[in-house]
């Protein structure tokens, strides 16, 4: 009985330490992104210049890290399965399946981040591969987990 409690203490203390120091290798990319341009074999489906004065008809991209679907959302929804992989130059590389045959294949993945304040920033990426381009854009708001110390004069 004493060995198994000891057995039992020993896998749960390596299970914490394992949690604690595992660092993961995926791309956080899920959420909901504002298209800036859309091209579908060659085919530029936004913005298109009846839009250029209006941003009412853009895209929404939802991407869903739970499924790793991607989806393209106005009229009609076109869905994606992805995979996020780097190749051996250490770049990233999205691999998308789709009924839409504009969307299969092996896309190179660019993304840039825009610093807009201490908790607000822009994201940009960029998915390309031969004539068809996804352009999307997302704001994101950051709450730091540090807490603020109460310094001695201040409300």
């Amino acid at each position: 009985m004493k060995t198994i409690r000891i057995v039992i203490i020993g896998i749960v203390i390596a299970l914490i330490a394992f949690l604690i120091f595992y660092k993961t290798e995926k791309i956080n990319i899920g959420g909901i992104w504002t298209s800036k341009e859309i091209v579908l074999d060659g085919k530029t489906l936004y913005p298109v210049k009846s839009d250029s004065l209006m941003q009412a008809n853009a895209f929404d991209i939802i991407i869903d890290d739970w499924t790793n679907s991607l989806y393209i959302c106005n009229q009609d929804t076109i869905r994606a399965n992805f995979t996020i992989k780097k190749d051996s130059d250490n770049k990233l590389r999205m691999k998308l399946t789709s009924s839409e045959s504009s969307l299969n294949g092996n896309f190179s993945l660019e993304m840039d981040t825009l610093s807009l304040g201490p908790n607000v920033y822009d994201v940009y990426a960029i998915l390309e591969s031969g004539e068809t381009l996804l352009y999307i854009q997302r704001t994101v708001y950051y709450q730091s987990q540090k807490t603020i110390l109460h310094r001695r004069g201040t409300p």
